[in-house]
């Protein structure tokens, strides 16, 4: 950002369905206490990407990295993950 200041917000994909999280203005560390529901069906990918993005006004939106979760692993490591991840 020309200005040095970060406004991140994160977009959440798993298959086809996309979300987003709300711009945080002006930080560098954003806090997200937000929740966000996805459809797990069998056949569909269980790999939930967070694409993390600098929100910026003027000019395009920087690109600043991606996490990807395993949600097969999330489950595995919460034995019956009921509160997590509902299949």
């Amino acid at each position: 950002d020309v200005m040095g200041k970060c406004d991140p917000y994160i977009i959440l994909s798993l298959g086809s369905q996309k979300q987003q999280t709300s711009i945080k203005y002006s930080t560098y560390d954003p806090d997200y206490d937000e929740e966000f529901a996805f459809t797990l069906d069998e056949g569909n990918s269980d790999l939930l990407t967070m694409d993390l993005m600098d929100w910026d006004r003027l000019t395009d939106h920087d690109y600043i990295g991606t996490v990807q979760i395993d949600l097969n692993n999330v489950t595995a490591s919460f034995g019956d993950a009921g509160d997590c991840v509902e299949r």
